[in-house]
């Protein structure tokens, strides 16, 4: 077997493997009732980039319709995973906003120890 064989086998292999493998990360994500706190939005904003760049220049200068299609798809899920994160910040947000029986308690005890001598 030729080595453009080979690397045209494990490019292959492994796109396919790293397609799939978003899915458990944007499941995560969605499943989050923290704000999604470990994902880092310039981490996946590098990556979309990243991948909408290797989409284009396997359109323009290679004319490769396969690599420029799952970078797509790799980009698309990178947005994905920023949409979700967004979406739970969002609401994580509007959650820690609202006001909690526990937490007025809490703040009327500190300003009543701050009121007493």
């Amino acid at each position: 077997m030729e080595t453009s064989s080979i690397t045209l086998l494990l490019f292959t292999a492994f796109s396919g493997l790293r397609m799939f493998s978003y899915l458990p990360q944007i499941r995560r994500v969605a499943r989050d009732t923290n704000g999604a706190s470990a994902i880092s939005y310039s981490t996946w904003a590098l990556w979309t980039g990243a991948n909408i760049a290797t989409a284009l220049y396997a359109l323009a200068n290679l004319g490769d319709l396969y690599l420029a299609f799952v970078s797509a798809v790799y980009a698309g899920c990178c947005m994905t995973v920023i949409a979700i994160t967004m979406l739970k910040r969002r609401q994580t947000g509007a959650m820690a906003l609202a006001p909690l029986p526990h937490r007025t308690a809490e703040r009327e005890l500190l300003a009543a120890q701050a009121l007493s001598p």
